[in-house]
């Protein structure tokens, strides 16, 4: 059995849209609409920027999105800016004292926080970079991870301990309370402080003024190898062994294989706008936690590194050889176009004024409307005498052309 109409695909995020218009077989529109599969909550649309698109090494560690909407990556390459379609790279000459960049953060200001290994932590702002290492009062020149704080300041984890960046310069933290050796993770709470992850050592909080050493609840793992608080405060802990932990309201909650988590170590998280939560696994590829469960997603390089959630909710995907990564989420939907006796197959459409679409048939004339309400087009005699089309063209100006064998017929 066969359907002729439009199957329109938007991309959220995007101002992409995407019309297939064809004589659609009805199987190819039930697998589209139907029922999604167990491992994956939601289909998504991957597209994939390596190398070979202009990023400068195909191992991207972090992702972060500054005031003025870029997207920004890390990789062992270097430094690159992100607009969509062109990367702009910055390395030595720019300004870092190391390629390998192992995090990044919003600054609050419209510029951003880039940590190396090696090199530093260095800011970027209106085009300067800015390098600030051991001799400007860095704890080491190893910097694993970054905070955003308020606007002018940071915090850092270095390979010797936590510090926070502000008016002062660099302040140490924690030294007192065991805060001591390389940081693996930070974590910034409205109502709750700062959440710190140190290598071998365990987990702290530092609230007013002090840092609290947080007891968890295994003994499999010494430290979180990734925080994560989300909007309602709470704390999302990423262990190895296949363990993610979730402190509500005081109190630990564990999830483990049982509740999908693969076993393997969880790098990094971040939140969804719909509230959902995302885990990079170390070789396991990538997750979303819904419905009390985590959920394997298909599409990206097994080894995550990094992963962020931009403004307009699309998920960005930092790997270890794979480059970049983007998920959109996608649902085809049919549109018929004609009536059940009288429906050609869809060749051509065009959109003008925004919302309002013209769809070209072969046999069935031209469709005029909302996709949800496409109408027959009457009173144009040519279109009345020779209703079969090839193509539909809008043109910059705004008028329409619509294209057959034997005629072209422009709309002013």
């Amino acid at each position: 059995m066969e359907q002729s109409g439009i199957v329109f695909v938007r991309l959220p995020g995007s101002s992409l849209r995407l019309f297939v218009g064809a004589s659609l077989c009805l199987g190819l529109l039930l697998n589209a609409t139907g029922a999604e599969p167990a491992t994956n909550p939601a289909p998504f649309l991957v597209q994939s920027w390596t190398t070979a698109e202009g990023l400068p090494q195909n191992s991207v560690q972090a992702i972060a999105q500054t005031t003025d909407g870029y997207l920004w990556t890390g990789t062992k390459g270097g430094l690159s800016r992100f607009d969509g379609v062109r990367f702009k790279n910055y390395g030595l000459a720019d300004g870092l004292k190391s390629l390998h960049v192992r995090a990044l953060a919003n600054d609050g200001q419209g510029g951003l926080w880039i940590a190396t290994l090696g090199g530093g932590l260095s800011h970027w702002r209106d085009g300067v970079i800015r390098t600030l290492t051991t001799k400007d009062g860095l704890l080491h020149d190893d910097v694993y991870a970054l905070a955003s704080a308020e606007p002018g300041g940071v915090w850092l984890g270095t390979a010797r301990g936590l510090q926070y960046w502000g008016a002062d310069g660099f302040t140490r933290i924690g030294e007192a309370e065991g805060v001591n050796g390389p940081i693996a993770s930070l974590a910034v709470s409205p109502t709750d402080g700062l959440w710190v992850s140190v290598e071998a050592v365990g987990l702290f909080r530092r609230h007013d003024g002090r840092c609290e050493r947080i007891k968890l609840p295994t003994s499999k793992s010494s430290h979180p190898s990734s925080l994560l608080v989300d909007a309602d405060g709470e704390v999302w802990a990423g262990l190895g062994n296949g363990m993610v932990l979730r402190r509500r309201e005081g109190a630990w909650i564990e999830y483990n294989e049982s509740h999908g988590v693969p076993f393997s170590y969880v790098h990094c998280m971040a939140q969804g706008v719909a509230g959902e939560v995302w885990a990079g696994s170390h070789e396991q590829g990538l997750l979303v936690f819904r419905g009390g469960r985590f959920h394997a997603v298909p599409g990206t390089d097994p080894s995550i590194r990094a992963v962020m959630v931009s403004r307009d909710g699309v998920v960005w995907v930092g790997t270890l050889s794979g480059g970049l990564n983007r998920l959109t989420p996608s649902r085809a939907m049919a549109y018929p176009v004609g009536s059940a006796t009288a429906r050609g197959e869809v060749n051509g459409l065009a959109e003008h004024p925004p919302a309002h679409f013209w769809a070209a048939t072969w046999a069935g004339g031209v469709h005029q409307g909302p996709l949800e309400k496409l109408e027959l087009v009457t009173g144009v005699s040519a279109l009345t005498r020779d209703p079969y089309l090839r193509a539909s063209l809008r043109t910059s100006n705004g008028n329409l052309y619509f294209i057959g064998p034997t005629q072209v017929v422009r709309r002013d």
